[in-house]
């Protein structure tokens, strides 16, 4: 089967593939705004707890990574290498248990970044408090984004 440029660009376009685009951006924004914070305070801006920023990094990194994937394999699902195989039903269900998963740890985390940030001196703080906010909204947003994608999915998965 002949892949075109049109075929791509129609798949991109996609509300399962915008939605892992979603996902893999708000990632990538909660593990750098939190990194970045605690570089620049030098250390975890969230009332010094070391835990709160390691929670954070690990589960923006790991949802980056997964978002990737899952991205990748969105685009094998239109060209149907996958489903001629007996890989469609686990690699669904997994997709749908990891994006529950992560996003009951997306709203963990939101809920213990605002909780942290009650404490933060503010006027100790004299840079690195940009970076954390944004880390405490794009974690709510990735929340959302990931029930999203797991409602989706599991639509899908009944539908086939």
């Amino acid at each position: 089967m002949e892949i075109t440029a049109d075929d791509c660009l129609e798949k991109l376009r996609e509300p399962m593939f915008v939605l892992y685009l979603l996902d893999w951006l708000f990632c990538i924004i909660v593990f750098s705004c939190i990194a970045q914070s605690k570089s620049l305070v030098g250390s975890c801006p969230f009332d010094d707890n070391e835990d709160t920023c390691s929670y954070g990094v690990f589960i923006g990194v790991v949802g980056f990574l997964f978002a990737t994937a899952f991205m990748c394999l969105e685009l094998d699902f239109a060209w149907n290498f996958v489903e001629r195989s007996q890989l469609v039903r686990p690699v669904y269900i997994f997709q749908i248990i990891f994006s529950a998963l992560w996003s009951v740890l997306f709203f963990i985390m939101f809920c213990s970044l605002c909780s942290k940030w009650r404490n933060v001196d503010l006027d100790r703080m004299k840079s690195g408090a940009a970076n954390a906010r944004g880390a405490i909204s794009f974690s709510f947003f990735a929340w959302l984004s990931w029930s999203a994608t797991t409602y989706f999915l599991y639509k899908a998965f009944k539908a086939k």
